[in-house]
């Protein structure tokens, strides 16, 4: 499988500006079927804006020559974003469908929630009870 000659970034797609340095997103799936994070210079958001489906990876090269008052950007250059952005699962094509597929018919379904609770139950139970004993919480 290759990447699509017109990328499409999926909608669920979303970045965040890095707090520890914002001269960088996170984009991350809000929808998790990927569980890839991937961190990008802010100035990266100029191509994947033109990863709109419309768009050939040559038309995105040219836009980004105009963008950069006429500064060549190499086609290598969009292309391995283009890679690694179908390998995170970012891109609709073929690799997220497949992803879909095996997603919807496997019976067991990783969590979504790792790393939000404690995993000692002890440390567990305290942390519930606080959701709810805590000054803000339901009482």
């Amino acid at each position: 499988m290759s990447f699509p000659e017109r990328p499409r970034l999926r909608p669920t797609i979303t970045g965040q500006v890095d707090p520890e340095d914002p001269r960088f997103v996170w984009l991350y799936d809000q929808a998790r079927f990927s569980r890839y994070q991937l961190r990008m210079p802010r100035e990266a958001v100029l191509i994947l804006e033109q990863f709109n489906g419309e768009q050939t990876l040559r038309d995105v090269q040219a836009e980004l020559m105009r963008a950069l008052g006429g500064q060549l950007v190499p086609l290598e250059v969009v292309q391995q974003l283009a890679r690694t952005l179908d390998e995170a699962l970012f891109l609709d094509g073929e690799k997220f469908e497949a992803r879909c597929r095996e997603f919807l018919q496997s019976p067991i379904r990783e969590p979504a929630c790792i790393g939000s609770y404690a995993g000692e139950p002890e440390a567990l139970r305290d942390q519930l009870d606080g959701l709810f004993t805590h000054e803000k919480g339901p009482g």
